[in-house]
């Protein structure tokens, strides 16, 4: 069972979520891991932890909407298709591309095209 586990973070959503593991468990635990290292690498990076940085509102909106989306795959890996849930997952990759260039002036490589091609394929 462990090797079936450490074959991808999708892959084990999957087998928590057929196993009747509650999203929200999940859910508390990522956002768990997240706050706890989140916290180490502020203490370590910064000169201190500084609140109007840490509770700034984007920071905050990010995190409730990264635990939002994590949220999310939860219940698609345990209701939904593997291939369809998988495809949807990876796009968010090309979705990265494209905010990159509008907002960041980022030039994707052909590296990136290729990996946009073989998502899309």
């Amino acid at each position: 069972m462990s090797g079936a586990l450490s074959s991808g973070s999708s892959i084990s959503l999957r087998l928590l979520g057929l196993k009747g593991e509650p999203p929200i468990r999940t859910l508390f635990w990522f956002a768990l891991a997240c706050t706890v290292s989140g916290a180490a690498a502020t203490l370590m990076f910064s000169k201190g932890l500084q609140a109007e940085h840490v509770f700034s509102i984007p920071v905050l909106l990010m995190g409730v909407f990264t635990a939002l989306g994590q949220w999310t795959q939860n219940i698609g890996w345990k209701k939904g298709k593997t291939l369809l849930c998988a495809s949807v997952q990876f796009s968010a990759v090309i979705f990265a591309v494209i905010f990159g260039y509008l907002f960041f002036d980022e030039i994707p490589d052909a590296f990136t095209f290729l990996g946009i091609l073989i998502i899309v394929a």
